[in-house]
């Protein structure tokens, strides 16, 4: 391939190159207004949900009856990574997740195949729900409040969710509006009188209540034949006839009972600021646009109409609109000082124009980068926008090459279309094997699996736009604008440029080239020296100088309170203790100078759930929660834990209080955190060894959040069928169903009233619901005979457990605590645990360790990142050796990537931050911007080798003819993103240690590449010559052996 015919085309047109200017600019202008915008990059979720109801069960019994039953079906389908289960009071769910790359048309129907051939299901438990999980992005979320009754509340809000839903939002999730049933209750002496079982009744009302097709009249006028009778309003159904005696006098449902409207036992129920309240949650299609939609959201909630009644409100909180606008600021804030500084350097080494001529093409190429960006479908989000920072430097680094090359030609005389079009066609195989070799180094990073793979994916996609981008722009463009600058260069320079001109040449062919001198005369010297630099920097990571935290997560905005109290307690006592948090609350936003609503955004609770990570979700009238948004962690000056704490401690407890936590919640990708997954077939085994585990975790400092996920819940009352029992002919599915009938209700009918399902329940009131009374419940035999409960059951009672989990076949409990990085090193914590307690915890209990845990996708990271850097590591030697005609060099080339990986230790050590797992995804993209100078450095060597030069003089030489190109494009890269190393805003946190090691780790390349790499590149011909000679002797050592000794010998004695 000779591209000299294509430059020169384009350095002679006269419009060619202005025309791709034009057309890359327009076409970048266009991606940047179609690309969406979101906070992170879009992630692929390849499982499916599996949901089974089983009112009335307990935790265990759903766990043993239902989960298990499930996860023997699917484990061993085809594609699937792992299966996890989840049992609580009432119901049984399966995660089932595949691996990426599954077909999830074809695994969703395998799925439902499957779990349609379960026959042991329980009776009573309802049909499966199998769904493939689907993940939208939040939008925001919105509180609808105020002092109305719960259905003129409800009716505001599901016509706000209408109105959203009709504008474009994808989805509205509505968190407090409960589901609406009708009571029949039915005191257990009617039941006796009645001789009825709650069951007979739910059956008669389900009759009674109903409509029914009736078939067709034909003849001189069709008619349809109809049998109405559904009643849908609570005094309808009390007027349905229970049963009609041999007079004919119908008895009616509502003499014998209490009917009436109400809703669903254990829902959960929002309040803020002592009233009703009802969230909705607005989210997003992942292919959406997040600040296209919030707008129009905000449009619709500025002219709601019709307005609201007087004291209710619409309250907006949680706007990630609001977050990606901050971020996306703050990275081109940090972008544009970057490039300013990239300008600057530019500047000073080279002529003005052709830093102006460098600063268009690097624009253009970024333009033409969001174009690339939009084929390839990414979106702006903040790897992506990290990514561009970051390849500002890689851009420049190609202009810089042929522009420095063509205006040393220009100054030794030759005109200026000769000067360009031979320093383009000179630099365009440089150039493009260091674009190869970058390429090589980040395409790698696409082999990650899993959600760090999602995550990741901008970086290497972003970078190969980038340099695609790069290359049209370095070779088409820059070349014909530089023709035009040298043209009306009339070869005079200002005083200051005059002035270090003068200086940067003596130092390069003064100091520099005698320092170059020295590195090579005493080249074992020079690496041994740098080897034991990289030794101390390997120190500083294994003697705990420079910590490892895989993926810390900043600060977030956002506090949580979960509050349990004794079972039974009245839900007016749960919101009651609610209002008083969030009445402490603001006294702390007060005690702290802010005025109301000033540090807190929103506090929204909840009446029977918990919510958030501190606690496993539970659910019940005497479970409270509530989530509290304050201002950004950047726009206040008091940390979210101090917030918290004073929170807590202004906090009024009410008695009766079995439990509350106080805990803050960080948002992002991984977290500062350790967990461990234990496995043992019982589950009061697990907990157990679970109290051991989290007493052990206690005694770290900077440890908080202690807990596990196998919470304790309401005490169980066992039933035993006795023997007296199995003679009448009770068994326990047959007491069981009739006691769920009588506890939890029987189901006379479901049907639809609106876009709500309302279901009629026939049930005991509350006040025969004790423990006395179900002793003295009449069951019924199957001969049609009642019985005391008490005497065919046995009664104990045990603990019981809220939640039970299983994964790929084993019960499972989890430990997990939160690490402040400030204190303690979470790796560091892990380590020791697992060394030193967690193996005496296991045999003690007989339980073992399942390692999908927090472990796991470490692991699973690591073995992607050493596949990707030995990948990576091939692909650079391998074009290296193509370049270079030599499979020895390359070797020495790239011994400065180990060595600048120890620049970036000492970076992490000297800024006091943690290496962390971006700091290693930034080491294997680094590899290939590293050799980039080398690729110019030995092109320049092999010139003045080819040219006669001994070898010795052609390697100092040669190195010191290329300082300022190697000068200038390590300090373009680290200028422009010195900005972002040094940001102290908290949401850019994640992005620092990548930051660090592209300037550390770039800027300790620059000096090895112009004094390490030579003397390697020396030593390397020292072993060629080294093995040559060994060779020669060897092969003269085998022709005397070979020899035969009887033969005369030469007279001279010499060599043959």
């Amino acid at each position: 391939m000779n591209p000299g015919g294509l430059i020169r085309t384009f350095v002679r047109h006269k419009v060619a190159a202005n025309i791709l200017m034009l057309l890359m600019i327009l076409s970048g202008a266009y991606a940047v207004l179609t690309l969406d915008r979101q906070i992170d990059p879009d992630f692929e979720v390849p499982a499916i949900n599996v949901v089974v109801p089983w009112p009335g069960a307990s935790a265990d019994d759903v766990d043993r009856s239902i989960v298990e039953a499930l996860e023997r079906e699917v484990r061993f389908l085809d594609g699937i990574d792992d299966v996890t289960g989840r049992s609580r009071e009432g119901i049984g769910e399966l995660f089932i997740n595949f691996k990426n790359g599954t077909d999830m048309s074809k695994a969703l129907s395998e799925v439902e195949s499957a779990i349609a051939g379960i026959t042991t299901l329980p009776q009573g438990s309802e049909e499966p729900i199998v769904r493939r999980l689907e993940i939208y992005d939040e939008i925001m979320e919105l509180v609808i409040s105020g002092p109305l009754p719960e259905p003129a509340l409800r009716a505001h809000a599901k016509r706000i969710r209408d109105q959203l839903m009709d504008r474009g939002v994808d989805r509205v999730d509505m968190l407090g509006m409960r589901d609406v049933e009708i009571w029949v209750e039915i005191p257990a002496a009617e039941m006796e009188r009645l001789d009825m079982t709650l069951g007979d009744v739910a059956r008669r009302v389900g009759q009674a209540s109903s409509d029914v097709p009736s078939g067709s009249l034909t003849g001189g006028i069709e008619k349809q034949v109809r049998s109405l009778g559904e009643e849908r309003e609570a005094a309808g159904v009390a007027g349905l006839t229970l049963r009609t005696d041999d007079q004919g006098r119908r008895l009616m449902l509502g003499e014998v009972a209490k009917v009436h409207e109400t809703y669903e036992e254990g829902s959960v129920s929002g309040r803020r600021g002592g009233n009703p309240s009802i969230k909705l949650s607005l989210q997003k299609a992942k292919n959406g646009d997040l600040i296209a939609i919030t707008g129009v959201v905000d449009q619709y909630l500025a002219g709601l109409k019709p307005p609201l009644p007087p004291g209710v409100t619409v309250e907006v909180f949680d706007r990630n609109s609001d977050a990606l606008q901050d971020r996306i600021a703050m990275l081109v804030d940090n972008a544009v000082w970057g490039m300013l500084l990239v300008v600057a350097v530019l500047y000073v080494f080279l002529r003005p124009w052709i830093t102006a001529w460098i600063t268009v093409d690097v624009l253009t190429s970024l333009a033409v980068t969001f174009a690339i960006m939009l084929v390839l479908d990414q979106s702006i989000n903040m790897m992506s926008l990290f990514a561009l920072i970051m390849m500002v430097g890689i851009i420049c680094d190609d202009a810089i090459v042929v522009a420095e090359q063509a205006q040393t030609y220009h100054e030794r005389g030759w005109d200026p279309n000769r000067s360009v079009e031979y320093a383009a066609r000179r630099m365009f195989w440089p150039v493009t094997a260091a674009a190869v070799t970058t390429v090589a180094a980040f395409g790698p990073m696409l082999m990650m699996r899993g959600t760090t793979g999602d995550f990741v994916e901008p970086l290497p996609m972003v970078a190969i736009a980038v340099i695609l981008a790069s290359l049209f722009g370095c070779f088409l463009i820059l070349p014909a604008h530089l023709k035009h600058g040298l043209e009306k260069d009339n070869g005079k320079s200002s005083k200051a440029r005059l002035w270090f001109e003068h200086h940067f040449h003596t130092f390069r062919d003064g100091p520099f080239t005698r320092a170059i001198q020295w590195a090579t005369d005493n080249r074992y010297s020079t690496i041994a020296a740098a080897i034991a630099v990289m030794m101390v920097a390997v120190g500083l990571m294994m003697g705990g100088r420079v910590h490892f935290t895989f993926s810390p997560t900043p600060e977030g905005q956002w506090m949580n309170l979960n509050v349990l109290f004794s079972p039974g307690t009245p839900k007016e006592t749960v919101a009651q203790q609610l209002d008083e948090a969030e009445a402490a609350l603001y006294r702390v936003e007060q005690k702290l100078g802010y005025q109301r609503g000033e540090m807190i955004h929103m506090v929204f609770g909840r009446l029977g759930a918990t919510t958030g990570d501190s606690l496993p979700e539970q659910v019940g009238d005497y479970v409270g929660s509530m989530n509290t948004e304050l201002i950004a962690a950047d726009a206040r000056d008091h940390r979210l834990p101090d917030i918290m704490k004073q929170w807590e401690a202004e906090t009024k407890l009410l008695p009766g209080i079995d439990q509350i936590i106080f805990s803050e919640e960080r948002v992002g990708f991984g977290g500062s955190g350790v967990g461990w997954r234990l496995v043992h077939d019982d589950p009061y085994v697990l907990k157990k060894a679970s109290e051991e585990l989290k007493a052990v975790l206690a005694t770290y400092g900077g440890v908080s959040g202690i807990r596990d996920n196998l919470p304790t819940g309401k005490p169980e009352l066992v039933l035993k069928v006795t023997p007296r029992g199995e003679a009448l002919g009770f068994t326990t599915e047959l007491v069981g169903r009739q006691l769920r009938d009588a506890l939890d209700g029987a189901v006379a009918k479901r049907f639809a009233r609106g876009d709500e399902e309302v279901t009629i329940r026939v049930r005991l009131p509350e006040s025969d619901q004790t423990e006395e009374g179900l002793r003295q419940f009449r069951l019924r035999s199957p001969a049609g005979e009642e019985v005391l409960l008490g005497e065919v059951v046995e009664l104990h009672e045990r603990p019981g457990l809220a939640r039970i989990l299983r994964s790929d076949g084993k019960r499972v409990l989890s430990v997990f605590a939160e690490v402040d990085p400030h204190v303690s090193n979470p790796g560091k914590i892990r380590e020791e645990v697992e060394k030193e307690h967690l193996p005496k915890i296991m045999e003690k209990y007989g339980v073992s360790r399942n390692m999908s845990d927090g472990s796991q996708q470490e692991a699973e990271f690591w073995a992607d990142f050493m596949a990707g850097v030995l990948v990576a590591l091939a692909a650079i030697y391998l074009v290296l050796a193509w370049i270079m005609g030599s499979f020895a060099r390359p070797v020495a080339v790239m011994a400065v990537i180990p060595f600048s990986v120890g620049g970036a230790i000492f970076g992490h050590w000297f800024m006091g931050a943690d290496m962390t797992m971006m700091s290693y995804i930034s080491i294997m993209g680094m590899s290939g911007i590293l050799v980039n100078d080398s690729i110019q450095v030995v092109t320049s060597i092999d010139e003045r080798t080819a040219a006669g030069q001994p070898p010795h003089y052609a390697v100092v030489h040669g190195a010191a003819e290329r300082l300022r190109q190697v000068a200038l494009t390590s300090l373009t890269t680290i200028f422009g993103l010195l900005p972002l190393m040094l940001e102290t805003e908290l949401q850019a946190q994640f992005l620092v240690p990548m930051a660090i090691t592209f300037v550390f780790g770039i800027g300790t390349a620059t000096v090895l590449v112009l004094l390490l790499m030579p003397a390697m590149l020396l030593a390397v011909e020292d072993a060629k010559h080294g093995l040559g000679w060994l060779w020669l002797r060897m092969k003269r050592g085998g022709r005397w052996l070979a020899r035969d000794p009887d033969a005369p010998r030469p007279a001279h004695g010499g060599d043959d």
